[in-house]
């Protein structure tokens, strides 16, 4: 009897084609092994393929949601054209439990969790799709969409749910994550790693390519369109620092993408060489801007205040470049050197991006007090100083030297412009010389930019492409660059990591300051209006948070292409916006009676309401609620009302409807939560600023 059963398991195993151990069975849901939950990375896996020729791509993203217009291709790796797209990860439940899951979109999608397939549409509208019920197991769920894009119109997709305690909302990034070893995302991303490098370290501006000469810069990668600074000003330089910076940028600062243009000479030519350039240079003397006058005690007091209450320690750091720091921020060691010229440092402070539009630094809109005291404070405390080469320069030679080295590529120096490219086409060809030689023999005379091993790799694999993806962008993957090359988390948490302000002012701040309450950036691209975020990222939105000492920088040249891709991540449209439906009794005036305190939630206890003032703020301000309909999207706005706490556990806005249903205010629709939000909503539209 033993030895049949065992001949009817084994027959049994050959025919489903079962190549395991006798008796293995998959995982319980929920469960990985220590292997796998090490390899796991925040966000999801798509894997996009075209309808057109078979070609797929696959990228990571931080949310199973995404959005494409009718002409736009899927990723920068795909043609334009109908696609499917197959998202994948985990979603970890602290508790076992249920939730009721539904699409949102155009398009037609299958969800699977845990092997089962729970959802199906084949429609155009995933709207239409009812919604289910899953049991979910207490840690890691696996969860699979197979989506195609419709026949006409956007290609949209968001995966949405709500549960016992929560009403419909997207996912939590927090709370998602994917297995990061397979080969197809790691090429993926090293070959978005490449492409960003490519554009970043300005290879275009050297290299003709006929791919980029023809493509649109409306639709382009935007970083091949950022011109390097311009050095009309390079006079205002300090010369012993302007001499050590053309030498070795890199010295001088971590992490700059400014080449070695020198590298390829003795070390007396590449010395006068840089006497030279500092010398041409040096002839660009912009008239300076009067240095305010500022006492050490002003600077120690005002400025060094300045200097921690915009974040700017979360960035910068003065001790020297080369040593360690955990958070990678930019040394302001050589920055009086840097800035020699009297008012220079003030006139930078003042207009960051008007010689350099794509600056990382940002724009506060100090006032010329502020300018003058934040760069006494930076002048007292940058203790970097720099030794002249002892060279004489020779301006003419420095003007020759500046267009043969190929310094005119990249940068203007005066009223010419930077030069044409010159070389010749590198991509889809093997690029293992010149800039990308891993020996300075094989890299003969081209610029030395110290790629590490990891990024050669990259930008190999990106040249060894056609470079047609540098003529698409999609503004969800711009704006992660930008978020990351910005440095927004050094302030703002974001997918549960980030806000690091708070532990710098602890360890290294001097006014015994704490840090401010910044709103986190997870849900920003379905909390805010594109519009508005444009507007703020421009610098043109008057400060809606007036406490904070802390104010939003402006950075004009990512502003709108940045709003774009935040609100795109999250699966919504620019023009996207949901509304109350229609109803005869909620109206404006109601809506105003809810606003005030009797029989209403007290809403100007905390927020003043155009030009009335809050009646009792304390330490619990809050926005002008003449501002929230132009700043909120809609449906945001509801998930907000009905449970604050779960979008922000740490706010101060009381929960009015404790079952989600009704509020304590009976005598306005029998107390319907919902109807009395949306006639506080219409109310927030009228209210006159």
């Amino acid at each position: 009897m033993r030895h049949a059963l065992a001949f009817i398991l084994a027959t049994l195993a050959s025919v489903i084609c079962v190549d395991l151990p006798l008796f293995a069975q998959a995982p319980r849901p929920g469960r990985l092994s220590p292997e796998e939950q090490a390899a796991l990375v925040p966000g999801w896996s798509v894997v996009y393929t075209s309808s057109a020729n078979g070609a797929s791509d696959t990228r990571r993203v931080r949310l199973p949601a995404l959005i494409v217009a009718p002409d736009d291709a899927p990723t920068p790796f795909l043609p334009p054209g109908p696609f499917r797209a197959v998202l994948e990860g985990y979603l970890k439940m602290g508790l076992r439990g249920s939730a009721r899951f539904q699409l949102a979109g155009q398009g037609s999608a299958m969800v699977s969790i845990n092997g089962v397939e729970v959802l199906r549409s084949t429609g155009e509208s995933l709207e239409k799709t009812a919604a289910v019920n899953v049991e979910l197991a207490k840690g890691y769920n696996r969860i699979r969409i197979d989506y195609a894009s419709p026949a006409k119109g956007t290609a949209q997709l968001r995966l949405i749910w709500s549960g016992e305690n929560f009403a419909t909302e997207t996912i939590s990034t927090d709370i998602l994550f994917c297995d990061g070893r397979p080969e197809a995302l790691r090429s993926g991303e090293s070959l978005r790693q490449g492409r960003e490098l490519f554009a970043t370290r300005h290879c275009a501006k050297c290299h003709q390519s006929e791919a980029i000469a023809k493509m649109d810069a409306r639709l382009a990668m935007p970083e091949l369109g950022a011109a390097a600074p311009h050095l009309r000003r390079g006079g205002a330089y300090g010369a012993a620092w302007l001499e050590a910076w053309i030498l070795d940028p890199r010295k001088m600062r971590e992490g700059a993408t400014m080449p070695r243009m020198l590298a390829h000479l003795p070390e007396a030519e590449a010395k006068q060489g840089a006497a030279d350039l500092a010398a041409f240079l040096g002839e660009g003397k912009d008239e300076p801007i009067p240095a305010a006058s500022q006492s050490p005690a002003d600077a120690e007091q005002v400025g060094s205040r300045l200097y921690e209450n915009l974040g700017c320690i979360a960035c910068h750091r003065f001790t020297p470049p080369g040593e360690e720091d955990e958070r990678h921020r930019t040394s302001h060691h050589f920055t009086s050197a840097k800035f020699a010229a009297a008012g220079f440092l003030e006139a930078y402070l003042a207009a960051p991006t008007q010689r350099y539009p794509w600056t990382r630094m940002p724009h506060f809109r100090l006032a010329p007090a502020e300018q003058a005291s934040l760069a006494a404070f930076l002048r007292q405390e940058s203790k970097g100083m720099m030794e002249a080469i002892g060279l004489t320069g020779d301006a003419t030679r420095g003007k020759a030297l500046f267009a043969s080295a190929g310094c005119a590529q990249c940068h203007a120096a005066g009223e010419e412009k930077a030069a044409p490219p010159k070389l010749a086409d590198v991509l889809g060809k093997p690029s293992e010389r010149g800039c990308l030689a891993p020996v300075p023999e094989s890299r003969k005379q081209s610029p030395d930019f110290a790629f590490t091993d990891d990024e050669r790799k990259c930008l190999q694999g990106f040249i060894a492409t056609q470079g047609e993806s540098l003529a698409i962008e999609r503004p969800e993957e711009f704006a992660a660059r930008q978020v990351r090359s910005l440095r927004c988390t050094a302030c703002h948490r974001r997918d549960g990591a980030g806000g690091d302000l708070a532990d710098v002012l602890e360890a290294e701040g001097r006014q015994g300051l704490t840090a401010e309450f910044f709103p986190p950036l997870s849900r920003v691209g379905e909390k805010l209006q594109p519009q508005w975020t444009t507007k703020l990222l421009e610098g043109k939105v008057t400060k809606v948070r007036h406490w904070l000492k802390a104010r939003m920088p402006a950075f004009p040249a990512r502003a709108e292409r940045l709003a774009i891709g935040l609100s795109y991540e999250h699966g919504f449209d620019v023009a996207e916006e949901s509304q109350p439906a229609p109803s005869e009794v909620a109206t404006a005036a109601i809506g105003k009676q809810l606003t005030f305190a009797h029989g209403g939630f007290d809403c100007v206890k905390c927020h003043a309401v155009g030009d009335t003032p809050a009646v009792a703020p304390f330490e619990a301000p809050g926005i002008n609620l003449a501002y929230a309909s132009e700043r909120l999207r809609y449906g945001y706005y509801t998930r907000w009302m009905l449970d604050p706490g779960r979008i922000d556990p740490y706010t101060k806005m009381p929960k009015f409807s404790p079952d989600g249903r009704t509020t304590g205010i009976m005598s306005v629709y029998d107390g319907e939560a919902q109807k009395q939000f949306d006639a506080l909503w219409k109310y927030l539209k009228v209210i006159e600023k």
